[in-house]
């Protein structure tokens, strides 16, 4: 288990002598005025959890052949809560039967996994906007995978399990605005879209972060 803890919150805490699940109830309340980063707790999981084969299960399902090296879940309070206020807005705009929950995938370069974990997925950091400015993810493993890189000391690549809110959806256009008084979602094709993208920096979760060998196969 590998714990993100800011060092000003634990500061804060000892001064006022406050208990660690005290703490991560106040930390909303003081961030702000602490300059604090969100708290981050994430988990290795061991092929003996059933979390194991269900990720494992999800992402072989589009690329049988991946060779898994580990699992972890990562915990971010704050991220949560801003995914679960959006999913409350599009529904809000768009009816609860018009929004859904995905599961995706996100491939990504060893530098950017600590970020996304604490940031989450931020639409600025995009540099391809093929369809649509907005961060991009896939139902495809194997596709995501082109997006990855290999560390040099391990030689292993990176990918997120996602979950990913869809409400309405258009098939998007190069370097496009997304209206979201209009739309939540572009796509590349409308019919099993094989590319998915969000224009809100809230609008994914990244939920587990997947080592794998990116040459095994």
């Amino acid at each position: 288990m590998f714990l993100i803890f800011s060092q000003k919150l634990i500061k804060f805490a000892t001064n006022q002598n406050v208990f660690c699940n005290s703490v991560i109830k106040l930390f909303p309340i003081i961030a702000n005025q602490y300059n604090l980063k969100p708290i981050i707790m994430l988990t290795q999981v061991p092929m003996s959890d059933p979390i194991w084969d269900t990720v494992s299960d999800v992402l072989q399902k589009s690329w049988p052949n991946m060779c898994i090296c580990w699992i972890e879940k990562n915990e971010n309070n704050a991220l949560m809560e801003s995914y679960v206020i959006r999913k409350e807005r599009m529904i809000a705009m768009r009816g609860e039967s018009n929004v859904k929950e995905m599961t995706l995938f996100h491939g990504t370069k060893e530098a950017s996994v600590d970020a996304i974990c604490q940031n989450g997925f931020q639409v600025s950091m995009n540099r391809v906007s093929a369809y649509g400015k907005g961060t991009y993810f896939s139902p495809s493993a194997q596709m995501s995978n082109g997006y990855t890189d290999k560390s040099k000391n391990t030689e292993m690549s990176y990918m997120f399990v996602c979950k990913v809110l869809f409400g309405k959806c258009k098939v998007g256009t190069s370097n496009e605005t997304i209206d979201t008084i209009l739309y939540d979602n572009t796509v590349n094709t409308l019919k099993n879209p094989t590319i998915i993208t969000t224009p809100y920096d809230d609008g994914a979760y990244p939920e587990y972060i997947v080592a794998y060998y990116k040459n095994a196969v």
